[in-house]
């Protein structure tokens, strides 16, 4: 995330559980991973700055980010302001992967760190997708292509939502 600069789409996935009712006696126990939001970067605020160095139009939404206890970040620390456009909480949530199968859009959008498929046998596919990384370089063609399934796959569910608005 170091490296991460505007235009830069970070996308977020959370495990959902199946739930019928509105307590926790009624969750199922069936779960998949799910993409649930995605955020495309405006601006980023590093290490040492302070909320008054956004853009004016950010100063407010940055100074209400939690790392800004204090009047700079902290060590290590970076705020990452989405453009309001092109970034959102998704109205319904995109299934990612429930098991691992050439089918699934994990196996279709997501490579490992050295840029190839998944394996669908040996390591859990979590053990790929742990550490935040860049998945898409949308200067390649390949990379084009599958950020282009993500889109397809998010826009079947969230017919307002363009990932690639813009790009």
């Amino acid at each position: 995330m170091r490296n991460a600069s505007p235009s830069d789409i970070f996308l977020f996935w959370s495990l959902l559980w199946r739930n019928d009712g509105d307590d926790w006696n009624s969750f199922e126990g069936e779960q998949s991973w799910h993409l649930i939001g995605t955020l495309r970067v405006e601006e980023v605020l590093r290490e040492g700055q302070n909320f008054n160095e956004a853009k004016v139009g950010n100063i407010r939404r940055a100074k209400a980010n939690a790392h800004f206890k204090s009047d700079s970040l902290g060590n290590g620390h970076m705020v990452f302001i989405g453009e309001k456009e092109t970034s959102a909480l998704l109205t319904f949530a995109v299934p990612l992967v429930t098991k691992l199968t050439t089918r699934s859009l994990l196996y279709r959008a997501f490579r490992t760190a050295a840029g190839e498929k998944l394996p669908l046998a040996g390591k859990h596919w979590s053990s790929f997708t742990r550490s935040c990384r860049p998945i898409c370089d949308l200067g390649t063609s390949d990379g084009r292509r599958r950020a282009m399934i993500l889109r397809d796959a998010i826009q079947e569910k969230n017919s307002t939502f363009d990932l690639m608005y813009g790009l």
